[in-house]
């Protein structure tokens, strides 16, 4: 079973171009289902897989706790990965066919008020040269709304300061250009000068490293 994930995992990247979050959440739902199948002798292969065990090992989730967007992700990705096997051959029937996939219930997001903006862009300090990285990192995400995955992955080759844009790679590595405001390129530029350890990307493990 696993090396039938491994080989859906490289057509994910090199056919598709999903993005590496994208793959190793994909790889960490049918690992799963594979090392249940095996511990409670449903299967061994793909090719025994049932779509009462699929949906034995859903409620299983949902009884251990897993919220409703993790089991919706389980779902997909074996139901993408039972597609995958029979256009390619390597199985004759699809036992995903009829399953469902679980609704989840969508919230409009909460907004920030400008006291509560003002305290967290504050909160990043600037004194030391982690805090000069965290204020620019804030600053940024705050006047582009770049995902923290495109903010870990952009390059100083990407950014123009003076133009006040960004290039950065986005869901389906697809690229994209984000303005960059007056505040935020003062706080990236402080950075730049005082704050950054020789790297290759613009905010190197930007998360929880320097």
């Amino acid at each position: 079973m696993n090396a039938a994930i491994d080989q859906f995992i490289l057509y994910l990247a090199t056919e598709r171009g999903l993005s590496d979050n994208y793959q190793l959440s994909t790889r960490a739902s049918l690992e799963l289902f594979a090392k249940w199948s095996a511990d409670n002798q449903r299967a061994t292969t793909w090719e025994e897989v049932t779509p009462e065990a699929i949906g034995d090992f859903l409620g299983w989730r949902k009884k251990g706790g897993a919220a409703a967007a993790t089991i919706k992700l389980h779902a997909v990705a074996l139901r993408i990965l039972f597609r995958f096997l029979v256009q390619r051959k390597m199985l004759e029937r699809d036992p995903t066919e009829f399953l469902g996939v679980p609704k989840i219930e969508r919230y409009l997001p909460e907004t920030l008020s400008e006291p509560e903006i003002v305290k967290l862009l504050g909160a990043a300090g600037g004194k030391t040269p982690l805090e000069i990285r965290d204020r620019a990192i804030v600053e940024l995400l705050y006047a582009s709304g770049l995902r923290v995955s495109e903010l870990c992955g952009a390059r100083l080759e990407n950014l123009d300061l003076e133009k006040g844009f960004i290039r950065v790679v986005g869901k389906g590595n697809k690229q994209r250009l984000v303005p960059v405001g007056a505040g935020a390129r003062k706080a990236i530029g402080r950075y730049l000068e005082a704050g950054r350890k020789p790297a290759g990307r613009f905010f190197y493990r930007c998360v929880g490293g320097s």
